[in-house]
């Protein structure tokens, strides 16, 4: 039993108690993302992406799998979402998806060869597989396929393509820590254009507070990434 102030006191609590309960209740979170394979630049952006979730209260399971498998899991349902992709891997979507309304970062992706002209000479280019816009570049062309940037890297080193498609940003952290040798030569841009995160359409509203916290500090842009100051 309780009386005067004390008893309203108590009253009011009560009625705070349950409010808070819902505006504190944790939207649900992915649990398993795909990311591409022995990729360098997810090695250099994934730490930022990790923080960006945990800020959410989430720590997904990661799937490490090559390009096109990623479709194709998340296509079956077998994991929530990929980590980033360009716009144009929604064309191979074939389940509901929603992605961030703010890129996560521009990407510049190149052609990049030998410096040695015999190499260049004898020896086709190297692109990775699942990469769509690789795929596309090379269609029609004379080119090797990888399933990981790691096996097409070891082939430039060992000299046995010509040059080899990937992101600026890739190939400038490599080369800067020497691990990409003989320095390639950037032979011309082929795009520029924003990456996004992608889950499936059932969790618009936790990709909503993703794109919100995009808007508010990008963590990728622009210390993250390597090659910006």
């Amino acid at each position: 039993m309780c009386i005067g102030r004390f008893c309203y006191l108590l009253f009011f609590l009560a009625l705070l108690l349950p409010l808070e309960s819902v505006a504190d209740e944790p939207v649900s979170c992915p649990e398993t993302l795909a990311v591409i394979q022995d990729d360098t630049l997810v090695a250099v952006t994934l730490e930022a992406f990790k923080k960006l979730y945990l800020q959410l209260g989430c720590s997904p399971k990661l799937s490490e799998l090559p390009g096109r498998r990623g479709v194709v899991y998340f296509n079956k349902h077998l994991v929530d979402g990929e980590f980033f992709r360009l716009s144009r891997v929604e064309a191979s979507y074939t389940r509901a998806f929603v992605r961030s309304a703010t890129p996560l970062f521009q990407l510049s992706n190149s052609l990049w060869l030998h410096p040695d002209p015999t190499v260049r000479e004898r020896y086709p280019i190297g692109y990775i597989l699942g990469v769509i816009w690789q795929e596309q570049y090379m269609k029609d062309r004379d080119g090797a396929s990888f399933a990981s940037a790691i096996e097409m890297f070891n082939a430039y080193r060992r000299g046995h393509i010509a040059g080899f498609l990937a992101s600026d940003n890739s190939v400038t952290t490599l080369v800067a820590k020497g691990d990409l040798l003989p320095a390639p030569i950037l032979e011309k841009n082929l795009l520029r254009a924003p990456v996004y995160h992608y889950l499936g359409s059932e969790h618009t509203e936790f990709m909503a507070k993703v794109s919100e916290l995009l808007a508010q500090e990008n963590p990728f842009e622009p210390a993250s990434l390597p090659g910006k100051n």
